[in-house]
């Protein structure tokens, strides 16, 4: 892999413009000719703000302390560098544009451009930057925010294109592949024959990256070929032991790789008491996903079009039946955090189920003093839309 371009947009994001610049630097050890692709500020929307986050408009000047980031990395680090606004011209700046405003409010979730799928490209994080699914295109800012990812999109992919036809590349990095014009580059560079490469923060253990090759940080496929090699291979002693471990940390907060979601863990015995349950009925308990990140993603289609149609049909069924009681333990990302802001609709769902929940059905919410633990340790039985505890 002697050429490897970098795709790196986001440089108001530190910790991933660093872990871009060691493995390019490292590369570069190694021999390999490296040269970064960064974003001017072409993009009227793009992931650096998300309003669930912010509570307030996108900044006007984002742009201008996002290129001088950049800049100013590229400078410390003289990596060879070039900018998105060089392989797209004024025609085609235009025709991008036209094309997002053109696209009719009912056909935004399915908007193609030279043959390109870009609304199913950038939906990931309009959904993200509203904490919303689906997003609700009767609301004019959601709107008009979902055509400025599709501009961006356009603008990004007609880029990435010129760049490959004037300069071809053997391997390429890029932090994420989900979130809109990195979505747009990893669909580019695989459509161009180019291996990638996309990294994101470790999801399992503090110290290390999620890699996968050819995929965005949330595709479930390097799983499902883990699985095929190693389904039919018994763990030895010491890998038992090592998983173990490792469970035992996650209940007890530590070794997180990521923010401690889970309350402090609570030794109180007798969690039917608290929660006023029988003490001779089964006992199910439900542990809601935080699941914005993966709506509306192919891939992680289930049965149900949403977690909350699931949540519904659970409760109906329950409710029916007198010989069981559940509890839905609500994620706690949704009730927001440093990262991310409140899930709102989610969270309206849960607080209006509660006003009108069925006898044998109590609902924890995230900012409840109940440990999901607690709960796994007194159920009979556990239901989960995909989350960790699982």
């Amino acid at each position: 892999m002697k050429r490897i371009l970098v795709f790196s947009p986001y440089h108001l994001w530190k910790d991933r413009t660093l872990y871009d610049l060691t493995i390019a630097a490292a590369c570069q050890v190694r021999g390999a000719n490296v040269e970064y692709v960064l974003c001017d500020g072409l993009l009227p929307e793009c992931d650096q703000h998300w309003d669930s986050k912010w509570k307030f408009p996108r900044p006007f000047d984002l742009c201008q302390r996002c290129t001088s980031a950049a800049k100013a990395s590229m400078n410390e680090s003289a990596f060879a560098h070039r900018w998105l606004g060089d392989f797209v011209n004024p025609a085609e700046k235009s025709s991008a544009f036209e094309w997002a405003q053109s696209v009719p409010v009912s056909g935004i979730l399915q908007a193609s451009f030279k043959e390109a799928p870009l609304g199913e490209w950038v939906k990931s994080s309009v959904i993200s930057y509203f904490r919303h699914y689906p997003p609700d295109l009767t609301n004019w800012h959601v709107t008009s925010v979902y055509r400025g990812f599709l501009y961006g999109a356009a603008i990004a992919m007609i880029g990435l294109r010129n760049y490959l036809d004037a300069n071809p590349v053997d391997s390429a990095l890029l932090f994420n592949g989900r979130q809109s014009v990195t979505r747009v580059a990893l669909e580019v560079l695989r459509q161009k024959g180019v291996r990638l490469l996309t990294h994101e923060r470790a999801e399992y253990q503090r110290g290390y990256l999620t890699i996968r090759p050819n995929a965005h940080c949330m595709n479930v496929e390097p799983f499902r070929e883990f699985w095929k090699m190693w389904s039919q291979i018994p763990l030895d002693r010491v890998q038992l032991d090592s998983t173990f471990k490792w469970l035992v940390q996650r209940r007890y907060g530590a070794n997180l790789a990521w923010l401690p979601f889970n309350a402090s863990f609570d030794h109180s015995p007798d969690l039917r008491t608290q929660l006023d349950l029988s003490k001779n009925k089964r006992l199910w308990v439900l542990f809601t996903s935080s699941t914005d990140e993966i709506a509306g993603d192919p891939l992680w289609q289930g049965p149900y079009e949403s977690q909350i149609d699931w949540v519904r049909d659970v409760v109906s069924w329950v409710g029916c039946r007198d010989d069981v009681q559940l509890v839905i333990k609500v994620h706690p990302n949704l009730g927001g955090n440093e990262y991310i802001g409140e899930a709102e609709n989610e969270l309206h769902f849960y607080l209006t189920l509660k006003s009108a929940l069925p006898p044998n059905v109590r609902i924890v919410l995230p900012k409840d003093a109940v440990n999901a633990y607690s709960l796994a340790d007194a159920a009979d039985l556990g239901l989960t839309f995909g989350s960790t505890i699982g």
